[in-house]
């Protein structure tokens, strides 16, 4: 048997698969590109629940603003406005993968600001400000 055959049907792809069928591209969420004018949208990814929860944390204490999060568990987490202006994000797990999309997301907060902001909890301020 020739060891130097090389059989061009492991190079092919699939031919029923067209280059214009491609799934859709979702765009990632970079902690470096969070400020206070950030707009989250529906169809963000993000690595993990924590690093969603860390985001909408600073984003909501640098534009003074209360979250309260209503559904916290495995796959999901729900975040509401404390002061109930409308303001909803839901982030959940993607299907067969290890990445978590924003999936409904009402906004942007329609309640005036405060300065009295619980959201800046003790677990909050040792991540982001004892650096």
């Amino acid at each position: 048997m020739d060891e130097n055959y090389a059989s061009e049907e492991l190079n092919s792809s699939d031919p029923d698969a067209s280059d214009s069928e491609k799934a859709p591209k979702y765009d990632r969420l970079r902690m470096e590109e969070l400020t206070a004018s950030y707009k989250f949208k529906k169809g963000l990814e993000f690595a993990s629940l924590e690093e969603f929860k860390l985001a909408i944390t600073d984003w909501a204490v640098m534009n003074q603003r209360q979250n309260k999060f209503v559904k916290n568990d495995k796959v999901r987490v729900r975040v509401v406005c404390k002061d109930n202006c409308g303001f909803l994000a839901l982030v959940s797990k993607v299907e067969n993968k290890e990445t978590y999309r924003m999936k409904q997301y009402v906004g942007p907060h329609k309640c005036p600001t405060t300065l009295k902001n619980t959201t800046a909890n003790s677990k909050w301020i040792s991540k982001t400000v004892a650096k």
